[in-house]
């Protein structure tokens, strides 16, 4: 199974990215878009534990990353 290492969420509000990264953390691999507007929230990365990166769309327009690990940039 796969597993995830980290999720990162940005928001206005820190209560909000904080559970929102722990929700993601938890269960952030099957459908991480959908997990994220449940909760409110539109800038997310999930990074699994084979290194593979999951970006929101919006996360994506704001940032670089400056990595070779495969990323999957979520509409």
């Amino acid at each position: 199974a796969r597993g995830q290492s980290s999720a990162t969420v940005l928001a206005s509000d820190p209560v909000l990215a904080d559970v929102a990264a722990t929700v993601l953390m938890v269960d952030g691999l099957r459908q991480p878009a959908k997990l994220a507007q449940r909760l409110g929230v539109r800038d997310f990365l999930v990074v699994s534990d084979g290194r593979e990166i999951l970006l929101s769309r919006s996360l994506a327009d704001k940032v670089t990353l400056n990595t070779n690990w495969p990323t999957i940039i979520i509409d």
